[in-house]
């Protein structure tokens, strides 16, 4: 086929390409922007006729009508494996198997997630007895009680509604009437089926004719993890590790035999920082590799600050979001959002 042929069948291709998968765009990605697009195809032009091993892509030696072929192929989508879960429903827990990763909620003392580990994953993320992603105290300011406050954490909640969709599923937890009537609290679990991560969503909504005055509530970020095989906490500023000489932060806190003692805190401004500022991690270390789940503040409406701490305890490590609300009005709500990532590396 005549170069200028095949050049100007590329450029018609391109007009629809759209955006390349990354993955391909390692190999045919000349200026490096994460697609395959004209800019790309100007460059292999200019390179025909040369040795150039950027656009030598078959790795003869020269750059010719070969590389352009290999390079036509780039543009197309590789396929996909459909997005998979399944679920599995009791009295007390609900677990879905997802493309990657598997997860369970349970739904009464403690609430939150029981269970969460990457496919493969010899040791769980989760604390044995507590949970990751809870919603372990809400609050607000009253003028009877001075202050009306319930820990989340211990209250059995109905079971979930479910949203399933092509690409996850939505598990969706609600409560009503809590400390006051017509105030209701919602935990939304959005599950990805085609990664490991998904977003834990925090919702108040008020419908009780009185103002939320001074809403508080304290979430998982990620919550309480395995204790005795993290390696690492970190911040989106700071890391943390065991002090020598203890492997862990069991050891450690059992060692110094305190009631609670500061690992890592980090602050939010919202008047100055956009929310995926506010990142932690926990690291654990099994069989010769590492897991790591993070969170990211992905939303918040109506704070007006908040904070992150990872805390060491004798018998847990806590890792949570202490979050501090505007005053809800009648009809109105209030959300946060943390997204979660579960990852290993060797």
């Amino acid at each position: 086929m005549n170069p200028g042929v095949l050049l100007g069948l590329l450029v018609v291709a391109l007009c629809g390409a759209g955006p390349a998968d990354p993955a391909a765009a390692l190999t045919g990605d000349f200026n490096q922007d994460q697609r395959l697009d004209q800019q790309d195809l100007a460059l292999l032009r200019a390179a025909l006729g040369s040795a150039d091993p950027l656009c030598d892509l078959n790795g003869d030696g020269r750059v010719d009508l070969e590389d352009f072929f290999r390079w036509a192929d780039l543009l197309q989508p590789r396929s996909i494996p459909p997005a998979y879960y399944a679920l599995t429903t009791t009295r007390q827990t609900t677990t879905v198997r997802l493309t990657g990763y598997t997860i369970t909620i349970h739904h009464t003392n403690p609430f939150g997630i029981s269970s969460l580990r990457l496919i493969g994953q010899p040791v769980d993320f989760v604390h044995p007895t507590l949970p990751l992603g809870d919603w372990e105290w809400f609050w607000f300011s009253d003028p009877i009680q001075n202050q009306a406050k319930v820990k989340l954490l211990e209250q059995a909640w109905p079971a979930p509604e479910v949203a399933r969709s092509d690409t996850g599923v939505v598990l969706r937890f609600r409560r009503k009437d809590v400390l006051r009537r017509g105030v209701e609290v919602e935990v939304a679990y959005h599950l990805d089926a085609r990664r490991p991560e998904f977003t834990a969503e925090y919702t108040i909504h008020n419908h009780s004719e009185q103002f939320l005055l001074s809403p508080y509530m304290m979430v998982g970020f990620p919550g309480f993890a395995n204790q005795q095989w993290v390696e690492e906490v970190s911040t989106a500023e700071k890391a943390r590790r065991p002090t020598p000489p203890y492997a862990d932060f069991l050891a450690e806190a059992q060692a110094r035999n305190l009631t609670d003692y500061l690992l890592l805190r980090q602050d939010w401004n919202p008047l100055t920082q956009p929310p995926e500022v506010l990142q932690g991690s926990v690291s654990l270390q099994a069989a010769d590799r590492i897991y790591t789940l993070t969170t990211t503040l992905a939303a918040a409406s109506g704070l007006r600050g908040a904070y992150i701490a990872h805390t060491n305890k004798p018998r847990y490590l806590t890792s949570h979001l202490y979050a501090f609300l505007n005053s809800i009005g009648e009809g109105q709500s209030q959300r946060i959002a943390v997204h979660y990532v579960l990852s290993r590396s060797n």
